[in-house]
């Protein structure tokens, strides 16, 4: 009798704390989705943001463009008449993705994320392309590539540095194209330099590639660091948990 008690009591104590360990993973899993949820309207926040920013700062750039064209003469304004119109026309796009992302919910952001990034920094590397394109003379363009050139060696500066906390799969991952980078900031510094001393027919035979080159070379950069800070961020959370001691 007091053996069948003691076995009821044991298999009551048994379904007790198996409803328990139930109830506690239900509000685990209610937790962090919760937590996913607030994580991923942050992010939707963020990002509209930056499409809002970037949308103010290219209708600035157009605004100079087009007044250093209509400025400049007819020449300068065959020239880059139609690349003025496809910045246009590329501003728009990214206008319309935004208020596509401003209706859109959390399970969009993700698929979103990627597209408008891209779209931004296309036309942030047009833009300033055609902007060093609308530079008159010889020694403003110098200057403005020059300025460039000194903020690109800043920002791989904080890529390396960031490179050198990442661990070593990390490191290996992103090597070939960290070293492609780093060809490539060398090679246009050559060029600038070659550009300094040209004289009026080289320089105007130089002055496209070195826009484009230096434009591109910007947008390059700036996608490696947001996939490097992208990948660094799940590292740190790793650390900053500690080891697990389960």
């Amino acid at each position: 009798m007091n053996t069948h008690r003691i076995l009821s009591s044991r298999g009551g104590l048994v379904l007790i704390l198996s409803l328990l360990l139930l109830t506690m993973g239900a509000c685990t899993d209610q937790q962090q989705a919760e937590q996913t949820e607030a994580e991923i309207q942050n992010e939707l926040s963020e990002m509209k943001q930056d499409v809002r920013s970037s949308l103010r700062e290219a209708d600035q750039e157009l605004n100079q463009i087009a007044q250093r064209i209509e400025a400049s003469g007819e020449n300068a304004q065959s020239e880059v008449a139609q690349e003025l119109q496809n910045l246009r026309h590329q501003r728009e796009a990214l206008k319309q993705k935004a208020e596509k992302l401003e209706a859109s919910g959390s399970e969009e952001v993700q698929d979103a994320r990627t597209a408008l990034r891209s779209q931004m920094r296309g036309l942030k590397q047009n833009l300033e392309a055609v902007r060093l394109k609308t530079l008159d003379t010889k020694e403003e363009f110098v200057q403005e590539v020059q300025a460039d050139v000194d903020e690109i060696d800043q920002r791989m500066n904080r890529l390396e540095k960031d490179m050198r906390t990442a661990s070593d799969s990390l490191r290996s991952e992103y090597a070939d194209r960290m070293e492609t980078l780093q060809a490539e900031r060398k090679e246009l510094k050559q060029r600038l330099e070659t550009l300094r001393q040209a004289g009026g027919e080289e320089f105007a035979e130089m002055r496209v590639a070195m826009a484009e080159d230096v434009a591109a070379l910007g947008a390059n950069l700036e996608q490696l660091s947001d996939e490097v800070q992208k990948s660094l961020r799940p590292e740190t959370a790793r650390a900053d948990s500690g080891p697990d001691t389960r």
